[in-house]
Formats: C-alpha cells, structure tokens, sequence
C-alpha cells in the first residue's frame, strides 16, 4: 500500500494548529489540490495550473466567495507547506489583494472566470450596425487564462471590429482602463481614412482609443464584480460605440448595393 506518510503528518499538525475550523479545511484543500492540472479542449497534454486558477478552484469546492480570505489562506500554504509546520506563526495573518497589474497573476483568473460565466455571449448593445456581444479572446476559457489574456473582449460579427479593454488599470495611466476600438476587416480598415478625411494613412485598423475612469471593485466578491463588468460596458457603448455610430453607419451604406 502507498501510503504518503508526509501528507498524513501534515494534515495532523494542521489540526493541532491554533486556528480556525475553515482555516484549518481550506489549507488541507491548497494542500490537496496544490499538483492539480488541467487540460485544453481536445487536447491530452496536462498543464499546471495558475495561482490565481487554484484559488478559483478552492473557492468552488469550498463555496467561499472572500477572495481576499483565500489569497491569505494561499500565501500562507506556499510560505509553509512545505515543511513540517515547525516554528509558524499561531495565527494566519490575514492579507487585503491590492487591484493593480502587480497581482494580476492572482486576480485575473477571478475576474476572467467571472467575466466567462455572466457575459461571455452576452449582446449588450444592437443598433443598425449590429450586435455588439460580450467575448474572451481566442474564444477560449483556459487559453485566456493560461496566456493571461486579462481583457474585455466586445464583437460585432457585422462589422467586424473588437473593442478590448483591460482589466486591469494600465501602467501609462494606473488609476484607468485602456481601451482600443479595432477593425478586423481590410475594406473598414481602408474606409476610415476616407471617412476622416486624413491624408496620411490609406489604412487604419484603429477606430478609437481611449481610457475609462471606472472605479476598481473593493474586492472580488459577485456584487464587486458585477458593478465592475456593469460600468465596464456602459462605459464601452457610452464612449466607444456611440461615438463612432456615425462612420460605422456610413461605412455599411457605402458598402451596401
């Protein structure tokens, strides 16, 4: 019989430990979970996983939405659960995640796997230039999360173009989000220059660029996150959208036999 005498002795000092029933529960999950992996769709290859996509998971099997709580509980496993639990300290300090590009390791896989599951095929705005629906880029969870694709992603199959905006404040401006209005198509790419009447390109991809003022979620629970994503989009039909109705409409009339 293989048995793991290390973890067995691991988990009896985590016991004995002077802290609390779930803090005691959430390290022993860390501790089982800490050599998961997962696998792309279609494909065989295990990878590791993120920080940030271990305490997502945690957070799941454990019901517990107070990222900040789980971020402690992780730093505290990492710092000690390699050893015997020998000389720590008798409490777990408990940690508040600053929401900057510095912790976006352990922040984005929060926000993306919330992101996914309460927008993504979303349509937040039609006019007569389309639906504009709510995306991740690559079309794919695990790829956005593994290559840290940390943006809001807004298509228009009509027009193709795609707004993307961090989510996370941009280190050129670090209390706002940046966001880029892109033509995916050769003819809108070639139409905009005439539409502005500029002579010094005969192509642009660019439809716009700007940033937002949108205040950061105090924390990474579902009613924080929700607000987020919420001023995120207004923001997007607000100051990406409806200005830039006017040449989208005129580009589909040009384009219309």
């Amino acid at each position: 019989m293989n048995i793991n005498f290390k973890n067995i002795l691991t988990e009896s000092i985590v016991d004995d430990l002077n802290i609390s029933k779930l803090d005691k529960v959430t390290l022993k999950v860390f501790n089982v979970i800490k050599d998961d992996k997962f696998y792309y769709p279609g494909q065989t290859k295990a990878w590791d996983m993120s920080d940030g996509q271990r305490i997502v998971k945690a957070s799941e099997m454990l019901k517990i939405g107070d990222y900040n709580y789980l971020y402690s509980i992780y730093d505290f496993f990492n710092t000690y659960g390699h050893v015997l639990f020998q000389d720590i300290p008798k409490e777990i300090p408990k940690k508040t995640l600053p929401f900057n590009s510095d912790y976006k390791h352990i922040l984005g896989a929060k926000l993306l796997q919330y992101y996914y599951d309460n927008y993504n095929g979303k349509i937040i705005f039609s006019n007569e230039t389309g639906d504009f629906e709510c995306s991740v880029v690559s079309n794919d969870i695990n790829e956005a999360i593994m290559e840290e694709m940390y943006s809001v992603e807004i298509r228009n199959y009509r027009l193709h173009t795609t707004i993307f905006v961090n989510m996370f404040p941009s280190t050129k401006e670090p209390n706002k989000l940046g966001c880029d209005y892109m033509s995916m198509d050769d003819d809108l790419s070639e139409f905009i220059p005439i539409y502005r009447e500029t002579d010094e390109n005969d192509y642009e991809e660019i439809v716009d660029s700007k940033y937002f003022d949108i205040d950061f979620p105090k924390d990474m629970s579902d009613v924080s996150l929700k607000k987020y994503f919420d001023d995120i989009i207004k923001s997007v039909i607000k100051e990406m959208i409806t200005p830039n109705n006017d040449l989208m409409v005129d580009y589909i009339s040009a384009n219309t036999v």
